[in-house]
């Protein structure tokens, strides 16, 4: 085997080396990705149903956040 041959040769082999750095690369970060909203996208959803529910104590009393009396028009 010439010189010139084992050259490009090993340039094919760098090249291919390098392509399958880069994908292994971004699987990994695909994989970082989906493991970081399997474990914080539910508690997400979590946190945003227990915000929308308000407090016990609001209902019980008959007032709005800002403590004035609620006010119900005849339809």
């Amino acid at each position: 085997m010439a010189f010139h041959e084992y050259k490009e040769q090993e340039e094919n082999n760098f090249n291919e080396l390098g392509i399958k750095n880069n994908i292994l690369g971004t699987l990994n970060l695909y994989r970082f990705l989906g493991n970081i909203f399997e474990v914080y996208l539910p508690q997400l959803f979590n946190v945003v149903v227990e915000m929308s529910k308000g407090s016990e104590e609001e209902d019980d009393t008959g007032t709005d956040q800002d403590k004035s009396p609620r006010v119900n028009f005849p339809v």
